[in-house]
Formats: structure tokens, C-alpha cells, sequence
């Protein structure tokens, strides 16, 4: 990817993601196109003091980008990412989320996942694995504050777009899995102002 010249690119991860990354990239003789800086710490554990050990400039405003992990956290873990992230952030400073609407964490959305976890199941089994979790195991299931709510509650100044959206908006065709009124994600485009 290009960056503008003196980009600093600060990636927080668990210590041993970050370590597979390097070394896959190193064994396809691939370097970065920008400084980059991994930040090898559990987002649970104080990962701000991390990036500023690292050498971030909370001064300096920034482009943020949290993509497929909300599920991941409880609704308050979210609301803490959210509010570390504000105050790292100078003004102008910029997000990009991939959210997930309060419908995705409903028990019926719940239920479809498991249906389609199921079939991941069966063919895993006919091809001799039977180790694929169950999506409850993975997910937090909870209501939440929307990203966009929560954003703009917080001084920045957020706008969300859903996939099938955004694929239309850049003239590409919308998968009919998008369209059927399965609660998908949200692309979340943010401010600090």
C-alpha cells in the first residue's frame, strides 16, 4: 500500500500474531512501504502505555482502523477501546470501524449463525476435522451502543455506510447474501473534531 511520506504505521496485536506476520512477509522478501512499528500486546492489558512506548505522538492526528474485532469484545470492552482510542486522538484525527448494528447480536441473528456454523461443521466432518467452534464460543452476544452513537457522543463526528451500500456506491455488484435481510456490518467513517 502506499503511504504518504513519513507515515508511521504503529499495528497492536497479540505478540505471536504480529511475529507470524513478519515472518511470512520476510519469507516472501516483502518490506514495509511505510515506517512500521508492531505493538505486540493483549488489548486487554494497558495497550495505550505500549503504543506511546513504541514512540506514538498522541499529539500527532491519526488514522485509526479497527476492523472485524467488535464481536469479539464485550460491550463495555468496546466502549474502552473507543474511549482510549479518543483520548490517543488529536483533532483530525480519523476512524474507520467495521461495526456490527444491535440486530447482529440478537438471539435470531444468533441462530442463523449457528445454522451456518452447523454446515461449516458437516463439511469439516467429511473432510476428517470436527474442531470448528460454535459462533457462541467466539462472541460476545450483547446489546451495545452503536459505533456511530457512541462516536458522536464523544466529539468526533461519524457517518456509517452498510456493505451492500458500499458496494453499490462504487459500482459493484451486491452478493444477494447481502440483501437478504440478514444483519450485516456496518463501515464506520469517523472525525474527531
Amino acid at each position: 500500500m502506499d503511504w504518504p511520506a513519513g507515515s508511521v504505521v504503529y499495528e497492536i496485536d497479540q505478540p505471536k500474531v504480529l511475529d507470524f506476520k513478519l515472518s511470512a512477509l520476510e519469507a516472501h522478501g516483502v518490506s514495509p512501504a511505510a515506517t512500521y512499528v508492531g505493538v505486540p500486546v493483549d488489548l486487554r492489558n494497558d495497550w495505550p502505555a505500549a503504543l506511546r512506548a513504541a514512540g506514538f505522538d498522541p499529539a500527532t492526528p491519526t488514522a485509526w482502523s479497527a476492523e472485524g474485532m467488535l464481536p469479539y469484545l464485550t460491550a463495555s470492552a468496546q466502549d474502552v477501546l473507543f474511549e482510549r482510542i479518543t483520548d490517543l486522538s488529536a483533532a483530525g484525527s480519523r476512524a474507520a470501524v467495521e461495526a456490527f448494528n444491535n440486530e447482529f447480536f440478537s438471539a435470531e441473528s444468533f441462530a442463523r449463525r449457528e445454522e451456518q456454523i452447523q454446515l461449516y461443521r458437516e463439511a469439516a466432518a467429511k473432510l476428517g476435522r470436527e474442531d470448528i467452534a460454535a459462533s457462541g464460543n467466539l462472541l460476545y452476544e450483547e446489546e451495545r451502543t452503536e459505533v456511530v452513537d457512541w462516536l458522536t457522543a464523544h466529539g468526533w463526528r461519524a457517518s456509517g455506510v452498510s456493505a451492500a451500500d458500499l458496494l453499490a456506491r462504487n459500482g459493484r455488484s451486491v452478493p444477494s447474501d447481502l440483501d437478504d435481510g440478514v444483519p450485516q456490518s456496518v463501515f464506520v467513517d469517523a472525525r474527531l473534531i
